[in-house]
């Protein structure tokens, strides 16, 4: 996830759950975060003779230097169980105007997003 996010921070909250702090990004930015990370998530791994895949869910909130942290981490997880509400390998912009999903869209069928993406919804 660290080589996907690029310059950003990454960081473990707990359990499955990581923040990762892109800091002065430009329109399209966070986003593209956001899909590297997705997409390095989603490659398969082995474990114990076992392949196996997750997918990523995903909420993106901008923060300026007047949002404390507690807030901004809230809206971070309320746009990321959007995410998954809506199924799962996507990622939700918090606020008021956000897209359903990343470049895969909505009407898709979450399998087929994942073979969109190149993403394996099982084991390969």
């Amino acid at each position: 996830m660290r080589d996907a996010a690029g310059d950003a921070v990454v960081g473990r909250l707990g359990g499955d759950e990581f923040v990762v702090v892109v800091e002065g990004s430009g329109p399209g930015e966070v986003e593209e975060a956001a899909d590297a990370v997705r997409q390095a998530c989603c490659q398969p791994i082995e474990v114990d003779e076992m392949v196996m895949a997750v997918a990523a869910s995903i909420g993106l909130v901008r923060v300026t230097e007047d949002d404390d942290v507690s807030s901004s981490l809230r809206a971070a997880d309320e746009a990321m169980y959007r995410a998954k509400q809506a199924g799962g390998d996507r990622w939700e912009r918090s606020g008021p105007c956000r897209p359903r999903v990343s470049r895969a869209t909505s009407s898709v069928p979450p399998d087929e997003a994942n073979r969109v993406a190149g993403c394996s919804a099982g084991p390969a």
